[in-house]
């Protein structure tokens, strides 16, 4: 199928419906639109088949070559069929001609592993949005005679990120579980005097 792509710096009415279509009707968020969806503060990128919108994503910089990417929505229907990268793709494609040399994106946890297969790397920031769990994820841009070096060093910190994630999360549940052990026999023997 041929997608068509559009990228301005405006947020368009079909973008916007994409975005409350994912986001808002379907995961529950309140809070879709902020101050970079205004003033075009932002270059949106607006995935179509045909004339009907099917993706949505947006980036801009606070920092010189640094550049931020979100409210990546892909509509249900067209899921698994590589449209996510694609827009991804077009993100990175505008912010390389106004000179990013690095990308990061708040992602939802459990989609950091569609991020990590595009080269980028969790962080060790995790937050709430609203009340979703979110990691910080990061990827360098780099030129073509250090692509040998990423392709092999890349995937490396991207296991080891994700292997720390997961031992972290194992020390909090266990840690968790200690004190509920510790909840319950201190209500079972009483209080010490």
């Amino acid at each position: 199928m041929a997608y068509t792509i559009q990228c301005s710096q405006t947020l368009s009415p079909e973008g916007a419906a994409v975005r409350i279509k994912v986001f808002v009707e379907e995961q529950g968020f309140q809070n879709e639109f902020d101050r970079w969806d205004e003033n075009g503060c932002a270059w949106h990128v607006l995935v179509r088949d045909g004339e009907t919108p099917i993706a949505a994503g947006r980036m801009y910089s606070e920092a010189e070559g640094e550049y931020t990417l979100g409210r990546i929505a892909v509509i249900p229907a067209y899921r698994g069929k590589h449209i996510g990268k694609l827009l991804v793709s077009a993100l990175e494609k505008q912010a390389k001609t106004c000179g990013a040399s690095r990308f990061s994106l708040s992602a939802q946890c459990d989609k950091s592993g569609f991020y990590q297969k595009l080269g980028y790397a969790l962080t060790e920031d995790y937050h709430m949005d609203e009340f979703c769990d979110h990691g910080q994820i990061t990827k360098v841009r780099t030129s073509k005679k250090d692509t040998a070096w990423v392709w092999i060093f890349e995937p490396v910190r991207c296991l080891l990120y994700s292997a720390l994630d997961t031992v972290n999360r194992l020390c909090y549940n266990v840690s968790y579980r200690m004190i509920e052990r510790e909840e319950k026999t201190c209500k079972r023997i009483g209080p010490v005097l």
